[in-house]
């Protein structure tokens, strides 16, 4: 079985990147800074010269050794501001395992059954289509008892009646609303 190895995260070398790598190596010198990131010599010869993406460590490592150099531009010494409009990427290695021997025969997993007979629908409940239908119509009904409530009341004592028929509109409506949306779905539920 082949083993992955923990992904890593890398810079793309940038010239922020590149400048703080280069400062870095000048403050504590290009074997200090090998020792500090187990990176070999030539990556960081393709890193300094900008030629290949520098790991995360690598500049986190170089911002923190620029933090002790005051003549250092800040963004040098601070990993958020070094890595400004750079792009990141994620490796991830594998390790590739070389099998002994050949293999012979694909082993093929057993198709899984699968049931046939149609599952029963549960009594007692509307179907999609009816408890849609259902909806439209409890939502209309919502609608138009006080819009029709208001307009009658209106009609048979002006602006006095209107306020009337909206205050009988909204009970309506609360009963209505509550027949449909609690003391049904209860019913329902006992069936």
């Amino acid at each position: 079985m082949a083993e992955t190895k923990p992904p890593k995260i890398v810079i793309e070398p940038s010239d922020r990147v590149v400048e703080a790598l280069r400062l870095a190596v000048a403050e504590v010198g290009v074997e200090e800074l090998l020792r500090r990131t187990s990176a070999p010599h030539e990556l960081l010869e393709k890193w300094i010269n900008g030629e290949e993406p520098v790991p995360l460590n690598v500049v986190t490592e170089a911002c923190d050794i620029n933090r002790n150099n005051p003549e250092a531009p800040s963004y040098s010494k601070i990993l958020s501001e070094c890595t400004v409009g750079a792009s990141f990427e994620i490796m991830v290695e594998r390790e590739v395992e070389k099998s002994a021997a050949p293999v012979v025969k694909e082993i093929m997993p057993p198709a899984p059954h699968i049931p046939t007979e149609k599952i029963a629908e549960p009594k007692g409940k509307a179907s999609k289509p009816e408890a849609v239908r259902q909806m439209a119509m409890v939502g209309a009904a919502l609608f138009i008892i006080p819009i029709l409530s208001v307009v009658i009341g209106f009609l048979l004592g002006g602006f006095t009646g209107a306020v009337v028929g909206a205050i009988f509109g909204f009970v309506v409506t609360t009963a209505f609303t509550f027949v449909f949306f609690v003391l049904l779905p209860k019913k329902s539920r006992r069936t």
